[in-house]
């Protein structure tokens, strides 16, 4: 993966041909474009936080209808849940939010 500089460098040479006048600089599109990755990086950020902030609430709903957990001495940890879904979802974090949703 690039460097947050090298991408603008790269989009500032193949934009200041055509892009730059002599009233708008290669300095002020360095920092346009600094503006919108540092925007983009920001919504990226968002989107893992509101990920996280789901993940835990499917924790928590999920957590008082644990049956049992087990550990193996050099193993995974084997968590035993039931819950109802109406739908038939294989992805895991899917089946929580319906489950959810029934009740």
């Amino acid at each position: 993966m690039r460097t947050r500089e090298e991408q603008i460098e790269e989009l500032v040479d193949a934009l200041k041909k055509s892009v730059c006048r002599p009233d708008y600089s290669v300095d002020i599109l360095r920092r346009w474009l600094e503006k919108h990755i540092e925007e983009a990086e920001h919504r990226a950020e968002q989107r893992v936080r509101e990920e996280i902030g789901r993940d835990s609430e499917r924790l928590d709903w999920l957590a008082p209808r644990s049956e049992s957990i087990e550990m193996a001495k050099n193993g995974p940890v084997l968590w035993r849940s039931r819950f109802k879904t109406m739908s038939r979802i294989a992805d895991f974090r899917s089946a929580i939010d319906a489950a959810r949703e029934v009740g």
